[in-house]
């Protein structure tokens, strides 16, 4: 008698247990007080993710006044730089937006992230309810 059942789907977890250390990454288009601002509540929500987590933050890195529709920007490009060095597990940020607009670049990132073996999460993503947690 053969087994008929379905092998089990693999997914791999939002939070995977071999998250340890991130590089937090923020941005705001306005180089005001109010892209400041915006700054320091994304801030404020990746830090309450990685106490939640158990996640050391490595770097806090920050783009203020640039625009989220290229990936060439003076902070994206220095954490990029960490994360090939290994020096991070994964890459936060609060939204998606906060590191591209495009989605030709997310997929341009989520792939150099696993050619490296790191991964880019969000906050909001990570707080969606999802049937499978």
């Amino acid at each position: 008698m053969h087994d008929t059942t379905t092998p089990p789907t693999t997914t791999t977890p939002a939070t995977p247990a071999r998250v340890r250390t991130i590089i937090a990454y923020t941005r705001a288009r306005q180089d005001t007080s109010q892209g400041q601002r915006w700054v320091q509540r994304q801030r404020t929500a990746i830090q309450a993710e990685a106490d939640f987590q158990g996640w050391t933050v490595a770097a806090w890195i920050c783009d203020l006044g640039q625009r989220g529709t290229t990936l060439h920007r003076p902070g994206l490009t220095r954490a990029l730089a960490l994360l090939a060095e290994y020096q991070a597990d994964a890459l936060v940020a609060y939204d998606q937006t906060r590191l591209t607009r495009l989605g030709s670049h997310q997929r341009q990132l989520a792939r150099c992230a696993q050619r490296q073996g790191w991964q880019v999460l969000t906050v909001q993503a990570l707080r969606e309810p999802s049937p499978h947690r």
